[in-house]
């Protein structure tokens, strides 16, 4: 876990599974919506999940990723966290430009 400023606010980003699991189950009403963010909303046109505001849509994503992460046995649900890291190492890259595009 590690925390980031953000303009004037801190982001706090976790890495592991089971504290993600945890605060998806236990402590959704706390984590379930977060500030309007406008410059995410321009980098990530309204459709990463870590961007996307509280609505229906989000929602939706949101169950589907918890029920992944109850059903399926560790040793797979380790297998398909190291894929979507590497996955999201390449979307993080593409933010960066569609952020550098917008800022020049």
């Amino acid at each position: 876990m590690y925390t980031l400023k953000l303009g004037p606010a801190t982001a706090v980003v976790l890495t592991d599974r089971r504290i993600i699991k945890q605060l998806l189950e236990k402590r959704s009403a706390i984590s379930s919506d977060r500030p309007v963010n406008e410059v995410g909303r321009r980098i990530g046109e309204g459709d990463h999940i870590l961007l996307m505001d509280n609505t229906p849509a989000w929602r939706l994503l949101r169950k589907q990723i918890h029920q992944d992460l109850t059903i399926m046995d560790e040793e797979q649900l380790d297998k398909e966290w190291r894929e979507m890291e590497a996955a999201a190492g390449l979307e993080n890259a593409r933010l960066c430009v569609r952020w550098f595009m917008i800022c020049r």
